[in-house]
Formats: C-alpha cells, structure tokens, sequence
C-alpha cells in the first residue's frame, strides 16, 4: 500500500510537467528499435535477449518482423508469464523441500523446510521480528520490524534463482530461531532500494504489458492456497 501510494504521487508529479506516461511501454521500445535500424542504415538487425528483453524482442518481431534476421532468446518470457502463477512457487518451494530433506547430509536438520515455512509465516505475522540495518542515504542504521510479506517476498524472489535457491531451508529454519543474520542482508536491499526511490518508467512499462483477465483470475485463485 505504501509503494503505491509512493508510484501514484510520483506519477502525478510526471503527468503534471506533461509527460505522457503511456508512451513508455515495450511497444515504443520495440518501435525504438526499429528507429535505431533505420538511423545505422541497417537492413537487418540481430537480437540477443534475456528476461525482460525476450518480451521486448517478441514485441519487435511481432511489429517489425520483416527488419530482423536472428533473434537469440533466452530465459523466455512471455507477455502473459509476467503475471506469476503462486502454485508455480509453491511447487518449487515443495519440491526443494522434499529434496532437502531426502539428502543424507542435510536432512536431519532441514526435515521440512516447507512446513517449517508456514510455521514461521504465523510466527512473523503475529510478532514481527526486529532487524537493524544501515540508511545508506544517512549513514545511520534504523531498526525495521520483519513480518509475513517480507519473507514471503524474500523467498519467491531466491526461488527462480539458482545461485540462491539452495539458501532457502538455513533460512527458513534460522529465522525459526529468531536468528536474523542470513535475512538482514535482503532487508537491507529492500529498505534501501525503496529509500532510493524508483523510476516511473519501469512501472508504465509493466502496466502497459498487462495480463489477460483470465491469468488475473488464475493468479488470484491460487494465491489463497499456495
């Protein structure tokens, strides 16, 4: 509710100089590009792309096919994936469990790192947990209090990860512990990310991406049991 409040103000404040925020979407992008391969006088252009540029080359090849000549994807997302199914997390977040607890070397101490989990989500959300953390921008550190939503977003954002996904049982069982230590470093990131502020064409972007109305739904059934 807070970032909202925060992307509406700063929106009011773009709109009132006369930017118009609709034109920062991936069709302009994929129309810039096109821009770009007439200005280097170029017959063809070459796409490499990965994450959110795969939904931006798709755009390009569905706008200016005919300009293209090979298009490298990687990591491909499209258009209506942007809006994440909650099972599709659930099921990772399954799945490291049982092959967590099925290793004869961790298992006994990360048994059920899936149970454990929802067993700290009712921990968090009745008595949220204190971290202090530095203000990059004061230089002073702050105390912040940690509940639910945070660890739900700290996980969901290592899931996809593979660098990271294997941190997510020590996680969840120190924070069990009302140990803080291995989630201080995210809060951080958050905290400080959000201090920073943001840039409104990241948001114009998403929303003019969308989501069908049917994948909305989906998302929103699941969210209630996952």
């Amino acid at each position: 509710a807070a970032q909202t409040a925060l992307v509406h103000a700063c929106a009011g404040y773009w709109r009132a100089k006369g930017t118009d925020l609709a034109s920062f979407s991936t069709a302009a992008s994929a129309d810039d590009l096109e821009d770009l391969r007439r200005a280097i006088g170029a017959e063809k252009l070459s796409l490499l792309a990965h994450s959110y540029g795969c939904a931006l080359a798709l755009d390009a090849v569905r706008r200016h096919g005919e300009h293209l000549d090979r298009v490298a994807l990687a990591g491909v997302e499209g258009p209506d994936q942007a809006v994440h199914l909650p099972l599709a997390f659930d099921f990772a977040l399954r799945r490291i469990s049982d092959l967590v607890a099925a290793s004869p070397k961790v298992g006994a101490a990360f048994p059920d790192t899936y149970g454990m989990f929802q067993q700290v989500l009712v921990q968090l959300d009745r008595d949220p947990l204190p971290i202090r953390i530095r203000n990059e921008r004061t230089r002073q550190d702050v105390d912040v209090k940690v509940g639910a939503f945070l660890l739900q977003f700290a996980v969901k954002s290592m899931l996809p990860n593979g660098r990271r996904a294997d941190q997510i049982p020590a996680l969840v069982y120190s924070l069990a512990d009302r140990d803080p230590a291995l989630l201080t470093g995210f809060v951080h990131d958050v905290y400080n990310g959000l201090v920073s502020g943001f840039t409104a064409m990241q948001f114009a972007v998403a929303c003019s991406d969308g989501g069908s109305s049917w994948r909305w739904q989906q998302a929103h059934e699941q969210a209630s049991r996952s």
